[in-house]
């Protein structure tokens, strides 16, 4: 039985995330910016400065291909790279305040349009799914930190 409500999960998953993802695409665009681009803002909005590596590592492409998305992203004054200085091969990473405004634009849009749609659920059922995604999350952040940790 648990197999099957954990196969159940994974659909409703995979299916969430799609939906979410069809509904908030057209907001960033405008910005010109691909949606890797807009994860990598968000990292650094969440995490503060870090290294190029480590957001290489949390959105699964190349360092190459980071340095890529940086380079346009430095370019357009939404981030700034600094060399360590305790070691000049490592890239640290920060947003501009353009950046950061530029990001919790693009989320509060995203969220704004989310926000009507779910006006459909009744407020029992919003109460459920933020009790729902609490505790998944409550799961999944320990994983999360020592998949990070461990990289």
């Amino acid at each position: 039985m648990k197999d099957q409500q954990l196969n159940a999960i994974k659909d409703l998953l995979e299916a969430f995330f799609y939906n979410v993802k069809c509904a908030v695409q057209d907001i960033g665009p405008e910005y010109h910016l691909g949606e890797g681009q807009i994860f990598l803002l968000y990292i650094l909005l969440k995490s503060g400065t870090c290294k190029a590596t480590d957001i290489a590592d949390q959105i699964g492409i190349t360092s190459g291909a980071v340095t890529g998305m940086m380079d346009k992203l430095a370019g357009m004054g939404l981030i700034t790279r600094e060399r360590s200085e305790k070691d000049r091969r490592v890239v640290m990473v920060s947003l501009t305040d353009t950046g950061l405004k530029t990001i919790q634009t693009i989320q509060e849009a995203r969220f704004e349009r989310l926000n009507g749609q779910l006006q459909e659920l009744s407020a029992l059922e919003l109460a459920q799914a933020v009790e729902t995604f609490q505790k998944m999350n409550a799961v999944l952040t320990p994983r999360v930190r020592n998949s990070a940790a461990e990289g």
